[in-house]
C-alpha cells in the first residue's frame, strides 16, 4: 500500500504521496497491521513537512504519535546508530537487561518485528519532527 506513495513521490507530487501514505496507514490500522500503520503514518507527516506543512484531512486521520516514552525512544535512536544492549547500558547507566525490557515493550507498542524495524520507524519519526 505505502508503494503507490513512493510512486508518487517519484513523480514529483509530494502532495498525492502525503495523502497516499496517510491512506495506507489507516488501511493498515484497520487491519490492526501497528507497525506498517506507523511507518506509513510517519512518511506522511514527513513527506507533508516537505511540503511547507501542508495538512490534508487523510493526514490529519492518520496522524498518531508514536507509544513510546522519552526512554524507549533513545534507546531505539542508539539501536539505529548501531549500538548493542551492553553498549547503550553503558551510556545510560542501566544495564543490557533493562534495555532489552525497554526495546520489548517498545516493539510492542509499535507492532515492530526486529530492533532494526523499531530504529527505523523512530528515526522517521524524529526527522519528521524536526522537518
Amino acid at each position: 500500500m505505502g508503494a503507490i506513495s513512493k510512486d508518487f513521490e517519484e513523480m514529483g507530487d509530494n502532495l498525492a504521496a502525503v495523502d497516499a501514505a496517510a491512506m495506507a496507514a489507516i488501511a493498515y490500522r484497520r487491519q490492526n497491521l501497528r507497525g506498517k500503520a506507523y511507518t506509513c503514518a510517519e512518511r506522511a507527516k514527513a513527506l507533508s513537512a516537505r511540503c511547507g506543512g501542508a495538512d490534508t484531512p487523510m493526514l490529519r486521520q492518520a496522524r498518531d504519535p508514536l507509544p513510546l516514552t522519552d526512554r524507549e525512544r533513545e534507546i531505539a535512536l542508539l539501536i539505529g546508530h548501531g549500538a548493542s544492549n551492553t553498549e547503550i547500558g553503558a551510556r545510560l547507566y542501566l544495564s543490557a537487561r533493562t534495555i532489552g525490557n525497554h526495546i520489548y515493550k517498545a516493539m510492542k507498542k509499535t507492532g515492530t518485528t526486529s530492533r532494526e524495524e523499531l530504529a527505523a520507524l523512530v528515526s522517521l519519526s524524529s526527522r519528521a519532527d524536526r522537518d
